[in-house]
Parts: C-alpha cells; structure tokens; sequence
C-alpha cells in the first residue's frame, strides 16, 4: 500500500485513526518570527546524524505511513525529534540538595546541543509557584530553541504559551485535550502496557481522530524518581508496544541511563529516550547529555547493522 506522508505530514490518499498536528517546531517558529526561521533553517532536516556529534535542536523528520499485514497503522509520525527527553522535575531536585536551581541545570543540560524537548512536572508545589517556575524554565528552553512541554497541566501549559503537553493514565482524556489546544502543540500520552496501548486505540476513529504525536512507555527499568511507575516492564515489553504503535515514535522511560540507552533503541526500537537523573543528577548535565545522545545513536547505527 503505497501510502506516503507529504512535506507537512498531511496523509495522502487515507486518513489514520490517529493524526499527528503537522508542523514541525522550526516551522511553527517561522511562522511569528522570518529571522528565528533564518537562523535555524540549516537544521532543518538531518536524518542520520553522522556528520555532526549532536544534531541541532528543533530539527524535523518524517516517518511515511506503512501498512501492517493489509492494514494501515492508526499511528503516524512526522513531526520533531524527541530522541533526547529531559523531564525536568521538581521534586527530583529538591531531594538532589543541589546548589544549583532546576533552571540552571536544565539551561546546562540544553547547552550541549543534543536535548530535544523539556517537560516540566511538578506535582508537589502550588499552583502559583508552579506557574512561576513554568514561565522561567519555558523562557531558558525558548531562547535554547526546544520545545517546552508541560506535565499533566493543561491550564498551566496554556498560560505559559507552552509548545505541548503530555498526559497520564489518569489525566484529562485526549479526546478533551485536543480540544482546548492550539493545533501546533507538541501532544504525548503515557501508556506502560498493551492494554492502556489499546484504550487509546480505542479513543480514536477515523471520523474522530485523536493527535497525538509520541507515547512515552515505561518504566522500562526500576526508577526512583516516579513511585507509582508500576512494574518494569523491560526491553522486551518495550519493543511489543513500540510494534503495536509503530511508526508512531515510542519514548523508553523509566531507569534510562548511559548503561541501557544504546539497548532501549538497539533492542527495544524506541524512538528515544526520556530521562530525569541521568542528566539532572549528573555532575556535567552538558557532558550527560552528550553522552546519552551518542548511545542513542550508537543503537540506531545496531539496527542497521547488527554487528557494529
């Protein structure tokens, strides 16, 4: 089935059960500001990476539909690249003691060059105090040219002119979601196993269908930094939801660190990886931040030769 997905990620010919919102980040830039779009438009496309340690932030790629047996996948993707996933939360931080304030640590983790998108949670603080922090961390990843996303928020998403949101099992459903946001925003959803891949499935028809531009999966490892994460569900848990969704892009969460990123894309298929301590609980988030980003492509390269 020769479905293909055009320029802006529009489906030609067919409509999925699950769309994603089009535009990529550096186009929905160029649309308020012509000089923001000259400065960056070189980083435009890089779909391999090879010539460069870390690609450049905001740069787009394209997945075409594909069909699965004589069906075509729900999902597609066509927007960012989200392969390095900084969540930076809150309470991680504070139980860090560290000098250095969630801002600063986020702004020396984007300086590397290879962190893709942020997403701010914090699920202990006020919702002023949260708000104040929202508008500080969305202004050091504006001027690092990243997407900012907010966790669970979406009042506090929209107040801030966030670039997207990422939902749980147990927030606002995506058929609400979308209703009330912007059609440019960056959408995620949680999912840690097939069944909750399925629900979401089930969410979406073809008549009604539902944006959602990446599922973050996991724990895939024990993680200290979500307690209620559940169960591991592993690499090999890991790839059965990355098929069952595919091409739409998978984030590995859950225990990510330099010791297992190269697996979670080699073995387990996933698009990227989200991490907290691996990046924020490091002494040099900058070199982390290199770091896991050269595993990364590390695991893409063992997928397309195995014995590298």
């Amino acid at each position: 089935m020769g479905t293909q997905s055009c320029l802006l990620g529009h489906c030609c010919g067919t409509t999925p059960a699950f769309t994603a919102t089009g535009l990529s980040f550096i186009q929905r830039r160029a649309v308020g500001s012509g000089s923001w779009f000259a400065r960056h438009r070189a980083a435009s496309l890089d779909l391999h990476g090879e010539q460069r340690r870390c690609r450049r932030r905001g740069e787009r790629y394209a997945v075409p539909l594909h069909a699965a047996g004589d069906r075509l996948t729900p999902f597609r993707s066509t927007r960012t690249d989200l392969s390095l996933y900084l969540i930076a939360d809150v309470a991680y931080v504070s139980q860090l003691g560290s000098r250095q304030s969630l801002e600063e640590l986020t702004e020396r983790a984007l300086a590397s060059g290879c962190v893709r998108a942020v997403q701010l949670r914090d699920k202990r603080s006020s919702l002023r105090k949260t708000l104040e922090l929202a508008k500080r961390l969305r202004a050091v990843c504006a001027a690092a040219g990243v997407p900012f996303l907010m966790n669970d928020r979406l009042d506090l998403a929209l107040a801030v002119d966030a670039d997207g949101l990422h939902v749980g099992q147990e927030d606002m459903p995506l058929e609400y979601v979308q209703k009330l946001v912007p059609a440019d925003w960056i959408i995620g959803a949680s999912a840690g196993s097939l069944s909750e891949v399925t629900a979401l499935k089930q969410a979406s028809t073809a008549e009604r269908p539902i944006r959602l531009d990446y599922i973050g999966c996991g724990p895939v490892f024990g993680t200290q930094t979500k307690l209620d994460a559940g169960a591991p569900i592993g690499i090999r848990g890991l790839a059965h939801i990355v098929e069952a969704v595919a091409p739409l892009p998978v984030l590995a969460v859950g225990g990510i660190g330099i010791s297992n990123a190269r697996q979670c894309i080699s073995q387990g298929k996933a698009a990227g990886i989200a991490c907290i301590s691996a990046i924020l609980g490091a002494e040099d988030p900058r070199r982390a931040a290199e770091d896991l980003d050269a595993e990364i492509r590390r695991g893409r390269d063992l997928r397309v030769h195995p014995g590298f």
